[in-house]
């Protein structure tokens, strides 16, 4: 049996291991987040709408920014009265 096609959980991972949620992502990781292209958060960070770190050598798009710019362009709910 192949184990790439298993559904089965691999003995490494432990329910119990706390699961580390990074603060800040990369630009393939934001794009994998956000279900978009790299090339889209490469123009969104050129337009401003998000902003990453400059102190390494890799953009890091803070978690927080992310989570603002959805927050930012979702429609609010409508109310049923």
């Amino acid at each position: 049996m192949n184990p790439i096609n298993t559904l089965e959980t691999p003995a490494s991972i432990q329910p119990s291991q706390p699961v580390i949620v990074p603060l800040a992502l990369t630009v393939e990781e934001a794009a994998a987040a956000l279900n978009v292209s790299t090339k889209t958060i490469r123009r969104l960070l050129l337009r401003g709408v998000l902003t990453s770190s400059k102190a390494l050598r890799k953009k890091l798009i803070p978690r927080s920014q992310i989570e603002g710019f959805l927050k930012a362009t979702c429609d609010l709910p409508k109310r049923i009265v």
